[in-house]
């Protein structure tokens, strides 16, 4: 009612989600992705946007409650999927937006860290059917890191060729991938895996591992 009074056209006579939901499911998806940004990306700048993120909907839909005026509800109505006449260029933008969808959420939901217990990882690491992988960056490395690993940080995993890890990395093992806290291994998991490697990302941190009983090599 309060699209319709701003002079904004909204479907009414078939089926279809309505505008009050439109909103509840993308200021939802947006809080959510806010959150998953800040839980399990790294660095500080990114895990802040994620944390304004879901602050900033939240603050909207507070604002939205106080005032009855909803700016994310005046967007969504003007999405040609809400106009009065439907079109060609309706259902490509409702082919973009899924496309976009499964593009940037697919992947995150995809992503799993292995069931493998530390202990079997450990294991199988001393039995050479497995390696352990440091994802972090040099400087990371440098200050410190496990003896069992080796260094291949996802900088240069992300412009790597497939020759150049034929080199590094043998293709009859499991590859276990870590890093500070569980977030870059999944994505140096997936980036392997794509190349036809068996690797799995290891959900504990650094700190965590080494608490596990994974030797933390000396210093020189």
């Amino acid at each position: 009612i309060a699209c319709e009074a701003a002079g904004l056209p909204v479907i009414r006579g078939r089926k279809s989600i309505s505008l009050e939901r439109q909103v509840r499911i993308s200021a939802g998806a947006l809080v959510v992705m806010g959150v998953l940004i800040a839980l399990f990306t790294e660095g500080y700048g990114i895990q802040m946007a994620g944390l304004f993120l879901a602050g900033f909907i939240g603050a909207g839909l507070v604002f939205a409650g106080i005032t009855d005026t909803c700016g994310m509800a005046m967007i969504i109505a003007k999405m040609p999927w809400n106009q009065s006449r439907p079109s060609k260029t309706s259902c490509r933008a409702k082919g973009l937006l899924v496309a976009f969808l499964v593009g940037t959420v697919g992947p995150l939901l995809a992503a799993t860290h292995t069931k493998d217990s530390l202990t079997d990882i450990q294991h199988k690491i001393m039995n050479q059917s497995a390696i352990l992988i440091d994802v972090r960056e040099p400087k990371e490395w440098s200050s410190g890191h496990l003896a069992l690993a080796q260094s291949l940080p996802l900088s240069e995993l992300r412009t790597t060729t497939d020759n150049k890890l034929n080199d590094c990395l043998p293709d009859n093992k499991i590859i276990y991938c870590h890093c500070l806290s569980g977030g870059r291994c999944l994505e140096a998991s997936r980036i392997l895996t794509s190349y036809g490697y068996d690797a799995r990302a290891l959900q504990p941190s650094y700190s965590e591992l080494i608490d596990a009983g994974f030797t933390q090599a000396t210093r020189k």
